[in-house]
């Protein structure tokens, strides 16, 4: 059935070992609606753009991971402050406890 399909063929023997993608394209288009000469126009637009598309997709993905590194920087310096500042919590409230203490041996200590 294939033998008078000379260009099929020859389109078959590139794309025999993944013709997936080939096969995703067709029912794609298909699907669309669109006529095959929309296809081809779309095709040779995308052909154009594509390298312009994947440098500015690769630029704004480095943009992301460097904010993505100054975020986590952010993060550590505010645990870091949130601990500081539990630590400084905690040692008013110690201070506090031995202020109160001595207040009240103050008190009790009566003269002899």
């Amino acid at each position: 059935m294939l033998l008078g399909c000379t260009e099929f063929t020859k389109i078959y023997l590139q794309i025999k070992d993944n013709p997936w993608p080939f096969v995703n394209l067709v029912k794609l288009a298909q699907n669309s609606g669109a006529r095959d000469d929309e296809v081809v126009e779309l095709l040779k637009i995308a052909n154009g753009y594509l390298p312009r598309i994947r440098l500015e997709y690769d630029r704004v993905m480095a943009e992301l991971d460097s904010c993505k590194a100054e975020l986590n920087s952010w993060k550590a310096e505010l645990n870091n402050t949130v601990r500081m500042y539990q630590q400084f919590i905690d040692r008013n409230i110690e201070l506090n406890r031995r202020d109160d203490l001595l207040q009240t041996i103050k008190e009790l200590d009566l003269p002899t």
